[in-house]
């Protein structure tokens, strides 16, 4: 008696397909002793946080034979001094505005790429009265320090929609995660968080207000290193 055959539809077929790929594509993991030690420090946003932990969930950093240990700081104006004491060797996703002043001034400072070059961010609030980004005029906006690309953002965005940012109260709260908690609590009128917040804890999206649509030729963020890591842990941007 012959074995009945097995029916196969197209769903299962590119099921199996794509698991295969995915099987060949994926190197082993490295013993812990094998991998390459490196030190990352990102901004504490939202979604680099998300970011971050869906890549050691899922074990990337060690399929690629790495042992990276992640900080979170607040803001991109933290950054630069972890990286030229050598205490941290690149950072992969921050704004890189204070990267080509600081290579100006002397710092050994490379940008290695692009981190996200659409922002993922809009002005957000939970003040009725604010309906546009002109509405602004007179509020305080909660961003990061000044320079920093929260902060950045916020003034492009003004500049673009004709409104005078010295009408603006810029308070210095931090990471687009502390900006939204200040906006919920009430103690800033608005201030720029993940777009896919709008709708939670009450907050909405000023009209004209989303960065990734009226600020599309504005570069998000970049990945970049010290030039000391570059030269001694090449392997790690090979891979």
């Amino acid at each position: 008696m012959g074995l009945k055959p097995t029916r196969l539809d197209r769903r299962s077929v590119l099921r199996t397909g794509a698991a295969a790929a995915f099987s060949l594509a994926t190197p082993r993991s490295l013993l812990a002793a094998d991998r390459l030690k490196i030190n990352v420090v990102n901004t504490s946003g939202n979604t680099n946080i998300v970011v971050a932990t869906l890549l050691k969930q899922e074990g990337i950093f060690e399929q690629l034979g790495l042992d990276a240990n992640i900080l979170h700081v607040s803001d991109g104006s933290k950054l630069i001094g972890s990286l030229l004491s050598g205490e941290m060797d690149m950072c992969a996703l921050s704004g890189f505005g204070q990267v080509l002043p600081a290579i100006e001034k002397g710092a050994k400072l490379k940008i290695l790429a692009g981190g996200a070059m659409l922002a993922l961010q809009g002005i957000l609030t939970k003040n009725p009265a604010i309906k546009t980004v002109k509405d602004l005029e007179g509020r305080t906006v909660g961003t990061g320090s000044v320079g920093a690309l929260l902060h950045q953002l916020v003034v492009a965005l003004l500049r673009k929609k004709g409104v005078d940012e010295k009408k603006v109260t810029f308070v210095n709260v931090g990471s687009s995660t502390d900006v939204l908690r200040a906006i919920v609590a009430g103690t800033v009128d608005a201030g720029p968080s993940e777009a896919w917040l709008q709708g939670r804890f009450g907050v909405r999206m000023l009209e004209g207000g989303g960065f990734y649509a009226d600020l599309q030729e504005y570069t998000y963020q970049a990945s970049y290193g010290s030039d000391r890591a570059i030269a001694t842990k090449r392997e790690a941007g090979r891979l």
